[in-house]
């Protein structure tokens, strides 16, 4: 550990990360340039879709108990009260469906875009959480706080 509680290994591994996605922005570029939209999206859902299966078998074969804890009313509704697999199978239908929208339209901006313009703009997502998380959840982030944040990211 560093005077600034920076840990060798913490730095390696966010830097690898940011190698990481420069390499697969620039390979998202030129895998999109030619194709269509909405298959590729498909697809790479799919892949996902795919390791996650994977990987909670391979939980359960190790013997891992799953578990669907129950959240409470869908959306803290009182009126919205269902059952929670129902429950869990409403958030996961809408995480699927947003995280689908969100992917195609970065890649629809990678495709139409040089990436010098659209890549940088992911860099205001934390600014954007700050606003986000106010609004929909009620949380508030110390001044200080919301600074370094803006500061490392921006």
């Amino acid at each position: 550990m560093t005077a600034l509680g920076l840990s060798p290994f913490g730095l390696l591994l966010a830097t690898a990360m940011s190698v990481t996605n420069v390499f697969t922005d620039v390979a998202r570029k030129h895998a999109l340039e030619r194709r269509d939209l909405v298959p590729a999206t498909f697809w790479i859902r799919v892949a996902v879709a795919a390791v996650f299966v994977l990987v909670l078998a391979w939980r359960v074969v190790g013997g891992a108990a799953i578990e669907i804890r129950d959240t409470g009313p869908l959306f803290g509704l009182a009126l919205l009260t269902l059952p929670t697999l129902p429950t869990f199978f409403v958030y996961l239908v809408m995480d699927v469906s947003l995280i689908t929208i969100v992917m195609w339209l970065y890649f629809r901006a990678l495709q139409i875009s040089p990436m010098s313009l659209c890549v940088p703009f992911l860099s205001f997502t934390p600014v954007f959480l700050i606003f986000t998380t106010f609004v929909l959840l009620g949380e508030k982030i110390a001044p200080l706080k919301s600074l370094a944040c803006i500061s490392h990211h921006g």
